[in-house]
Protein backbone atom coordinates (compact mmCIF):
# COMPACT_ATOMS: atom_id res chain seq x y z
CA UNK A 1 0.00 0.00 0.00
CA UNK A 2 1.25 3.53 -0.67
CA UNK A 3 0.20 7.10 -0.07
CA UNK A 4 -0.45 9.47 -2.96
CA UNK A 5 2.73 11.27 -2.02
CA UNK A 6 4.71 8.24 -3.21
CA UNK A 7 3.74 8.94 -6.85
CA UNK A 8 3.49 12.75 -7.06
CA UNK A 9 5.15 15.82 -5.65
CA UNK A 10 1.85 17.70 -5.46
CA UNK A 11 0.80 16.00 -2.21
CA UNK A 12 1.06 17.83 1.11
CA UNK A 13 3.82 17.37 3.63
CA UNK A 14 2.11 14.25 5.02
CA UNK A 15 2.00 12.66 1.59
CA UNK A 16 -1.77 13.14 1.42
CA UNK A 17 -4.20 14.85 -0.98
CA UNK A 18 -4.61 18.63 -1.01
CA UNK A 19 -7.13 20.74 -2.93
CA UNK A 20 -4.49 23.42 -3.45
CA UNK A 21 -4.65 27.21 -2.92
CA UNK A 22 -4.15 29.26 -6.09
CA UNK A 23 -3.88 32.47 -4.10
CA UNK A 24 -1.05 31.03 -2.08
CA UNK A 25 0.52 29.36 -5.05
CA UNK A 26 -0.30 25.81 -3.78
CA UNK A 27 -1.29 23.40 -6.55
CA UNK A 28 -3.95 20.73 -6.08
CA UNK A 29 -2.77 17.11 -5.84
CA UNK A 30 -2.49 15.39 -9.16
CA UNK A 31 -3.84 11.83 -9.52
CA UNK A 32 -1.26 9.64 -11.16
CA UNK A 33 -2.01 6.35 -12.93
CA UNK A 34 0.65 4.57 -10.83
CA UNK A 35 -1.10 5.39 -7.59
CA UNK A 36 -4.53 4.46 -8.92
CA UNK A 37 -3.11 1.16 -10.22
CA UNK A 38 -1.55 0.48 -6.79
CA UNK A 39 -4.92 1.01 -5.06
CA UNK A 40 -6.64 -1.17 -7.66
CA UNK A 41 -4.09 -4.00 -7.14
CA UNK A 42 -4.56 -3.84 -3.37
CA UNK A 43 -8.35 -4.23 -3.72
CA UNK A 44 -8.06 -6.97 -6.37
CA UNK A 45 -5.59 -8.96 -4.25
CA UNK A 46 -7.98 -8.74 -1.29
CA UNK A 47 -10.87 -10.16 -3.34
CA UNK A 48 -8.74 -12.93 -4.83
CA UNK A 49 -7.26 -13.87 -1.44
CA UNK A 50 -10.80 -14.52 -0.19
CA UNK A 51 -11.26 -17.03 -2.99
CA UNK A 52 -13.65 -14.87 -5.02
CA UNK A 53 -13.63 -14.27 -8.76
CA UNK A 54 -13.57 -10.65 -9.92
CA UNK A 55 -17.03 -9.54 -11.02
CA UNK A 56 -17.38 -6.06 -12.67
CA UNK A 57 -21.10 -6.02 -11.85
CA UNK A 58 -20.65 -6.70 -8.11
CA UNK A 59 -19.69 -3.61 -6.10
CA UNK A 60 -19.71 -5.54 -2.79
CA UNK A 61 -16.81 -7.90 -3.47
CA UNK A 62 -14.41 -6.12 -1.13
CA UNK A 63 -16.97 -6.45 1.68
CA UNK A 64 -17.52 -10.10 0.86
CA UNK A 65 -13.78 -10.66 0.78
CA UNK A 66 -13.33 -9.14 4.25
CA UNK A 67 -16.18 -11.24 5.62
CA UNK A 68 -14.74 -14.41 4.07
CA UNK A 69 -11.23 -13.75 5.38
CA UNK A 70 -12.62 -13.44 8.92
CA UNK A 71 -13.45 -17.19 8.98
CA UNK A 72 -11.16 -19.44 11.13
CA UNK A 73 -9.97 -21.53 8.20
CA UNK A 74 -8.68 -18.44 6.40
CA UNK A 75 -6.60 -17.18 9.31
CA UNK A 76 -2.86 -17.87 9.10
CA UNK A 77 -0.20 -17.94 11.85
CA UNK A 78 -2.67 -19.42 14.33
CA UNK A 79 -1.08 -21.11 17.43
CA UNK A 80 -1.68 -24.86 17.90
CA UNK A 81 -1.04 -25.23 21.65
CA UNK A 82 -2.92 -24.16 24.74
CA UNK A 83 0.07 -22.13 25.85
CA UNK A 84 0.08 -20.43 22.41
CA UNK A 85 -3.44 -19.20 23.11
CA UNK A 86 -2.56 -18.30 26.70
CA UNK A 87 -4.93 -20.92 28.17
CA UNK A 88 -4.00 -21.75 31.79
CA UNK A 89 -6.96 -23.84 33.00
CA UNK A 90 -6.37 -27.01 30.94
CA UNK A 91 -3.90 -29.95 30.84
CA UNK A 92 -1.77 -30.78 27.81
CA UNK A 93 -1.77 -34.31 26.35
CA UNK A 94 1.64 -34.95 27.95
CA UNK A 95 0.42 -33.79 31.37
CA UNK A 96 -2.71 -35.93 31.11
CA UNK A 97 -0.67 -39.01 30.08
CA UNK A 98 1.80 -38.45 32.94
CA UNK A 99 -1.00 -38.06 35.48
CA UNK A 100 -2.60 -41.30 34.27
CA UNK A 101 0.71 -43.18 34.53
CA UNK A 102 1.29 -41.86 38.07
CA UNK A 103 -2.19 -42.96 39.10
CA UNK A 104 -1.66 -46.43 37.59
CA UNK A 105 1.73 -46.78 39.30
CA UNK A 106 0.19 -45.82 42.65
CA UNK A 107 -2.57 -48.39 42.12
CA UNK A 108 -0.19 -51.19 41.07
CA UNK A 109 2.41 -50.40 43.72
CA UNK A 110 5.04 -53.15 44.10
CA UNK A 111 2.89 -55.86 42.54
CA UNK A 112 4.86 -58.31 40.36
CA UNK A 113 4.47 -58.14 36.60
CA UNK A 114 2.23 -61.22 36.66
CA UNK A 115 -0.26 -59.54 39.05
CA UNK A 116 -0.35 -55.90 37.93
CA UNK A 117 -3.48 -56.16 35.80
CA UNK A 118 -7.14 -56.83 36.72
CA UNK A 119 -7.38 -59.95 34.52
CA UNK A 120 -4.19 -61.34 36.10
CA UNK A 121 -5.61 -60.87 39.61
CA UNK A 122 -8.82 -62.58 38.53
CA UNK A 123 -6.88 -65.52 37.08
CA UNK A 124 -4.84 -65.80 40.28
CA UNK A 125 -7.98 -66.44 42.34
CA UNK A 126 -9.39 -68.84 39.78
CA UNK A 127 -11.87 -66.29 38.38
CA UNK A 128 -13.97 -67.04 41.45
CA UNK A 129 -16.37 -64.14 42.17
CA UNK A 130 -17.01 -65.70 45.62
CA UNK A 131 -13.34 -66.23 46.46
CA UNK A 132 -13.69 -65.05 50.08
CA UNK A 133 -16.55 -67.48 50.73
CA UNK A 134 -14.67 -70.33 49.05
CA UNK A 135 -11.58 -69.76 51.22
CA UNK A 136 -13.68 -69.53 54.40
CA UNK A 137 -15.29 -72.88 53.60
CA UNK A 138 -11.88 -74.46 53.00
CA UNK A 139 -10.55 -73.08 56.30
CA UNK A 140 -13.52 -74.62 58.12
CA UNK A 141 -12.39 -78.05 56.91
CA UNK A 142 -8.75 -77.82 58.06
CA UNK A 143 -7.34 -79.75 61.00
CA UNK A 144 -7.13 -77.87 64.27
CA UNK A 145 -3.67 -77.15 65.66
CA UNK A 146 -2.52 -79.69 68.24
CA UNK A 147 0.55 -80.50 70.37
CA UNK A 148 0.12 -84.26 70.71
CA UNK A 149 0.05 -87.33 68.47
CA UNK A 150 -3.55 -87.96 69.48
CA UNK A 151 -4.48 -84.38 68.61
CA UNK A 152 -3.53 -85.10 65.00
CA UNK A 153 -4.85 -88.64 65.03
CA UNK A 154 -1.41 -90.23 64.58
CA UNK A 155 -1.46 -93.91 65.61
CA UNK A 156 1.81 -95.32 64.24
CA UNK A 157 4.23 -93.66 66.70
CA UNK A 158 5.04 -93.87 70.44
CA UNK A 159 4.51 -90.96 72.79
CA UNK A 160 7.31 -89.93 75.14
CA UNK A 161 5.46 -91.55 77.99
CA UNK A 162 5.11 -94.83 76.09
CA UNK A 163 8.83 -94.86 75.25
CA UNK A 164 9.77 -94.26 78.91
CA UNK A 165 7.52 -97.17 79.94
CA UNK A 166 9.07 -99.45 77.34
CA UNK A 167 12.58 -98.61 78.59
CA UNK A 168 11.57 -99.48 82.15
CA UNK A 169 10.13 -102.75 80.90
CA UNK A 170 13.51 -103.60 79.31
CA UNK A 171 12.10 -103.40 75.78
CA UNK A 172 15.15 -101.54 74.45
CA UNK A 173 17.80 -103.28 76.58
CA UNK A 174 19.97 -105.55 74.40
CA UNK A 175 21.56 -108.79 75.59
CA UNK A 176 23.99 -108.20 78.47
CA UNK A 177 23.54 -105.88 81.41
CA UNK A 178 27.03 -104.59 82.06
CA UNK A 179 27.53 -100.79 82.11
CA UNK A 180 23.91 -99.99 81.31
CA UNK A 181 23.31 -96.35 80.42
CA UNK A 182 19.67 -95.45 80.07
CA UNK A 183 18.87 -98.99 78.97
CA UNK A 184 21.84 -99.40 76.61
CA UNK A 185 25.14 -101.18 77.14
CA UNK A 186 28.09 -98.75 76.89
CA UNK A 187 30.83 -99.45 74.37
CA UNK A 188 34.49 -99.23 75.27
CA UNK A 189 37.41 -97.98 73.20
CA UNK A 190 38.15 -101.53 72.02
CA UNK A 191 34.57 -101.88 70.77
CA UNK A 192 35.01 -98.71 68.72
CA UNK A 193 38.18 -100.09 67.09
CA UNK A 194 36.37 -103.31 66.13
CA UNK A 195 33.30 -101.42 64.92
CA UNK A 196 31.09 -104.49 64.54
CA UNK A 197 28.41 -103.92 67.21
CA UNK A 198 25.16 -102.20 66.34
CA UNK A 199 23.61 -102.36 69.84
CA UNK A 200 26.22 -100.61 72.03
CA UNK A 201 26.00 -96.98 73.07
CA UNK A 202 29.10 -94.76 72.62
CA UNK A 203 29.98 -92.46 75.52
CA UNK A 204 32.07 -89.30 75.05
CA UNK A 205 34.81 -90.83 77.18
CA UNK A 206 35.04 -93.94 75.01
CA UNK A 207 34.92 -91.85 71.84
CA UNK A 208 37.78 -89.63 73.03
CA UNK A 209 39.86 -92.64 74.03
CA UNK A 210 39.65 -94.26 70.59
CA UNK A 211 42.67 -92.56 69.02
CA UNK A 212 43.28 -93.12 65.32
CA UNK A 213 46.35 -95.06 64.22
CA UNK A 214 47.63 -96.88 61.14
CA UNK A 215 45.30 -99.82 61.84
CA UNK A 216 42.05 -98.29 63.15
CA UNK A 217 40.06 -95.19 62.48
CA UNK A 218 39.35 -92.98 65.46
CA UNK A 219 39.93 -89.55 66.97
CA UNK A 220 43.13 -87.61 66.26
CA UNK A 221 44.48 -84.32 67.61
CA UNK A 222 45.53 -81.50 65.28
CA UNK A 223 49.22 -80.63 65.51
CA UNK A 224 50.33 -77.08 66.22
CA UNK A 225 52.63 -75.23 63.83
CA UNK A 226 55.56 -75.83 66.21
CA UNK A 227 54.78 -79.56 66.38
CA UNK A 228 54.51 -79.67 62.58
CA UNK A 229 57.86 -77.91 62.18
CA UNK A 230 59.54 -80.23 64.73
CA UNK A 231 58.34 -83.38 62.90
CA UNK A 232 58.53 -85.61 66.01
CA UNK A 233 54.95 -86.63 66.85
CA UNK A 234 53.36 -89.56 65.02
CA UNK A 235 49.92 -89.36 66.67
CA UNK A 236 48.69 -85.95 65.39
CA UNK A 237 47.26 -84.85 62.07
CA UNK A 238 48.50 -81.79 60.10
CA UNK A 239 46.21 -79.22 58.45
CA UNK A 240 46.91 -78.02 54.87
CA UNK A 241 47.70 -74.51 56.14
CA UNK A 242 50.40 -75.71 58.54
CA UNK A 243 51.75 -78.15 55.97
CA UNK A 244 52.01 -75.40 53.34
CA UNK A 245 53.87 -73.15 55.78
CA UNK A 246 56.31 -75.99 56.44
CA UNK A 247 56.86 -76.93 52.78
CA UNK A 248 56.63 -73.73 50.78
CA UNK A 249 59.70 -71.92 52.06
CA UNK A 250 60.28 -68.27 51.16
CA UNK A 251 62.00 -66.15 48.49
CA UNK A 252 62.15 -62.40 49.12
CA UNK A 253 61.61 -59.62 46.65
CA UNK A 254 64.69 -57.99 45.11
CA UNK A 255 66.80 -56.22 47.75
CA UNK A 256 69.12 -53.29 47.00
CA UNK A 257 72.03 -53.56 49.46
CA UNK A 258 74.57 -50.88 50.30
CA UNK A 259 77.75 -51.11 52.37
CA UNK A 260 77.16 -50.80 56.12
CA UNK A 261 73.36 -50.89 55.82
CA UNK A 262 70.74 -53.39 57.06
CA UNK A 263 67.51 -54.50 55.39
CA UNK A 264 64.54 -55.94 57.33
CA UNK A 265 62.87 -58.71 55.33
CA UNK A 266 59.31 -59.81 56.20
CA UNK A 267 58.61 -63.52 55.54
CA UNK A 268 55.48 -64.25 57.70
CA UNK A 269 56.21 -67.99 57.74
CA UNK A 270 54.85 -68.31 61.26
CA UNK A 271 58.02 -69.96 62.62
CA UNK A 272 61.63 -68.95 63.34
CA UNK A 273 63.83 -70.16 60.45
CA UNK A 274 67.00 -72.06 61.34
CA UNK A 275 70.49 -70.91 60.38
CA UNK A 276 70.93 -73.74 57.93
CA UNK A 277 67.65 -72.97 56.14
CA UNK A 278 68.64 -69.44 55.08
CA UNK A 279 70.82 -68.39 52.19
CA UNK A 280 71.48 -65.29 50.09
CA UNK A 281 71.54 -65.26 46.29
CA UNK A 282 72.37 -62.55 43.76
CA UNK A 283 69.96 -61.91 40.91
CA UNK A 284 71.36 -60.24 37.78
CA UNK A 285 69.36 -57.23 36.53
CA UNK A 286 71.97 -55.79 34.12
CA UNK A 287 74.33 -58.14 32.25
CA UNK A 288 77.78 -58.48 33.87
CA UNK A 289 80.45 -61.19 34.05
CA UNK A 290 78.72 -63.29 31.42
CA UNK A 291 75.50 -63.38 33.48
CA UNK A 292 72.26 -62.14 31.94
CA UNK A 293 69.26 -60.54 33.66
CA UNK A 294 67.25 -63.11 35.60
CA UNK A 295 70.26 -65.32 36.40
CA UNK A 296 70.82 -66.33 40.07
CA UNK A 297 74.29 -66.71 41.67
CA UNK A 298 74.59 -67.98 45.22
CA UNK A 299 76.30 -65.65 47.70
CA UNK A 300 78.99 -67.65 49.52
CA UNK A 301 80.79 -64.98 51.58
CA UNK A 302 78.27 -64.36 54.35
CA UNK A 303 78.48 -65.00 58.08
CA UNK A 304 75.44 -65.62 60.29
CA UNK A 305 75.40 -63.60 63.51
CA UNK A 306 72.90 -63.12 66.33
CA UNK A 307 73.67 -59.42 66.56
CA UNK A 308 74.39 -56.61 64.14
CA UNK A 309 78.08 -55.81 63.84
CA UNK A 310 80.00 -53.72 61.38
CA UNK A 311 83.02 -55.98 61.84
CA UNK A 312 81.36 -58.87 60.03
CA UNK A 313 82.76 -59.57 56.59
CA UNK A 314 80.42 -60.00 53.66
CA UNK A 315 76.71 -60.34 54.45
CA UNK A 316 75.24 -61.38 57.78
CA UNK A 317 71.73 -62.39 58.90
CA UNK A 318 70.37 -61.84 62.39
CA UNK A 319 67.20 -61.08 64.37
CA UNK A 320 65.18 -64.07 63.17
CA UNK A 321 61.51 -64.05 64.28
CA UNK A 322 58.36 -65.80 63.14
CA UNK A 323 57.72 -62.90 60.73
CA UNK A 324 61.05 -61.20 59.93
CA UNK A 325 64.83 -61.51 59.56
CA UNK A 326 67.44 -58.76 59.11
CA UNK A 327 70.06 -58.82 56.35
CA UNK A 328 73.19 -56.66 56.87
CA UNK A 329 75.99 -55.65 54.54
CA UNK A 330 79.50 -55.17 56.00
CA UNK A 331 81.38 -51.90 55.56
CA UNK A 332 83.85 -51.41 52.72
CA UNK A 333 83.92 -54.97 51.46
CA UNK A 334 85.00 -55.71 47.90
CA UNK A 335 82.32 -57.89 46.35
CA UNK A 336 83.28 -60.43 43.72
CA UNK A 337 81.35 -63.06 41.78
CA UNK A 338 82.65 -65.74 39.40
CA UNK A 339 82.52 -65.13 35.68
CA UNK A 340 79.92 -67.49 34.22
CA UNK A 341 82.12 -69.17 31.60
CA UNK A 342 85.57 -69.20 33.29
CA UNK A 343 84.88 -68.87 37.01
CA UNK A 344 87.36 -65.99 37.25
CA UNK A 345 86.25 -63.45 39.83
CA UNK A 346 85.01 -60.03 38.74
CA UNK A 347 84.15 -57.00 40.85
CA UNK A 348 80.39 -56.85 41.35
CA UNK A 349 78.62 -53.58 40.59
CA UNK A 350 75.68 -53.14 43.00
CA UNK A 351 73.59 -51.34 40.34
CA UNK A 352 73.74 -54.48 38.14
CA UNK A 353 72.58 -56.94 40.81
CA UNK A 354 69.88 -57.41 43.44
CA UNK A 355 70.10 -59.55 46.53
CA UNK A 356 67.42 -62.07 47.52
CA UNK A 357 66.90 -63.99 50.77
CA UNK A 358 65.82 -67.62 50.40
CA UNK A 359 64.47 -69.66 53.33
CA UNK A 360 64.35 -73.34 52.52
CA UNK A 361 61.55 -75.50 54.02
Amino acid sequence: MQKIGASTSSADALGEFTEGNPAAGVAATLLKASWLNAVQRELVNLVLAAGLTLDATDDSQVLKAIQALQSWSKLTGKPNTISGFGITDAFTKTEVSSAIQVAIAALVGAAPATLDAINELAAAIGNDPNFAVTMANLMDGKANKATTLGGYGITDAYTTGQIAAKILEGFFVPQGTASLIGGFKAAGAADLYVGSSKVLAVTPEAFKGALANETYRGVAEVATQAETDAGVLDTHIVTPKKLKANLAGFLSDQLSPSAGAQIVVTHNLGYVPTESSMELVWECVVAQGGWVPGAFVRQESWVHSTASTALTRGFYIYGETTTQVTVGCADGALWQLPTKTTGTGFNLTFANWRLRLRIKP
